[in-house]
């Protein structure tokens, strides 16, 4: 049995505490005040199952939830008949406008030729100002015609500006403050609207970016959004994987693809089913920490496809059919992305559908 009393699976397993997930939206809530919280639920809620998350985030207080494209959206919009959904990717063409209509979509309009697609729809809408990102959103020609020709928005009801900062998380930025400035001049000229700038980094950044509505996602799900102090949100996730077999391998054999771990002395190896097909990158290498029962080893050799290997020689005993943690106390999210040279948003997004999903409340 697995520890939390589960029936047997050798999948990998990431446990996701619905509880501290509400307690990071509080915290969130707490430092914001009056303005909105609108989670952002996209790459199936950060890995975690946008359907769960969503419906944990809304008992909450979360009315409006965001998401990348309109797959997402439909499938949110199946799932949740009364939240406003809003998508990032915005109406690609003409078609688009009418299955955003049918599912009673928001989309984030990114350019003029969306703008005007939506223009006959008469219903919200937000609009995405570039203020120095240079991805999605309006870009400063665009924004001129905004402002010479105010009547292109004089038909989208409740209107909420819209802009994104690239660089909050470094805390001593000069981009955020110019973006803040930028953003500030558009609404200052635009017609009158809400407004909508920091994401999770953001939020602590300022109470002059809170404006409207915030719209975090990592900080949301544990990840660090103010990586030059402590993480002042609670962690989430646990990422767990069996160890399916254990052996002794004498001097000089060496262990896994391309013999790059060769053993000095007598090593007791232990093999746990989960590989880089269920997120675990393969830079970790011979850098990934796990803990089994208070001890803490370092993965050998290359991480394969379905499988990874473990020195457990410190451990005292046969640790075949242990759960063994990747992600736990030993080891948050943001530390393990240290580990494989990323950041914690892919190590989660990376996550595969076959790792089991299970939710503590």
């Amino acid at each position: 049995m697995h520890p939390n009393g589960r029936p047997w699976d050798d999948r990998p397993r990431l446990d996701v505490n619905i509880h501290a997930l509400k307690q990071n939206y509080n915290t969130l809530k707490a430092q914001v005040g009056a303005s909105q919280i609108a989670p952002v639920v996209k790459a199936d809620g950060y890995g975690m199952g946008a359907l769960q998350v969503s419906r944990a985030l809304k008992k909450a207080g979360a009315q409006t939830f965001f998401v990348a494209n309109f797959h997402e959206a439909k499938a949110l919009r199946h799932a949740d008949q009364d939240s406003h959904i809003a998508c990032l990717a915005g109406v690609a063409d003409d078609r688009a406008t009418g299955d955003y209509l049918k599912e009673r979509i928001i989309p984030v309009l990114n350019s003029l030729a969306q703008l005007k697609r939506w223009q006959n729809a008469n219903q919200p809408a937000f609009i995405h100002l570039d203020t120095g990102m240079n991805r999605l959103g309006m870009p400063p020609n665009e924004q001129q015609t905004l402002l010479a020709e105010p009547n292109l928005l004089a038909t989208i009801p409740a209107l909420i500006y819209l802009s994104h900062l690239a660089c909050a998380d470094d805390h001593n930025h000069p981009l955020t403050t110019k973006q803040k400035a930028a953003f500030a001049m558009l609404r200052a000229k635009l017609p009158k609207g809400r407004a909508s700038l920091c994401n999770s980094s953001g939020i602590f950044r300022g109470e002059d970016g809170h404006l409207d509505m915030v719209r975090p996602g990592a900080a949301l799900y544990g990840i660090n959004p103010t990586p030059e102090t402590d993480n002042p949100m609670t962690p989430v996730v646990g990422l767990s994987a069996r160890v399916l077999q254990t052996r002794m391998i004498a001097p000089p054999d060496s262990v896994g693809y391309s013999a790059t771990f060769t053993t000095k002395q007598p090593t007791k190896i232990a093999t746990l089913a989960a590989g880089y097909a269920d997120g675990l990158h393969r830079r970790l290498g011979d850098k990934l920490i796990v803990e089994i029962e208070g001890h803490l080893c370092s993965s050998v050799g290359v991480i394969s496809m379905d499988l990874t290997t473990i020195d457990v020689s410190d451990v005292p005993f046969d640790p075949t059919g242990h759960w063994v943690r990747i992600i736990g106390p030993h080891q948050d999210v943001d530390a393990l992305a240290r580990h494989a040279d990323t950041i914690g948003y892919e190590v989660l997004t990376s996550l595969a559908p076959r790792v089991i999903r299970s939710y503590n409340r």
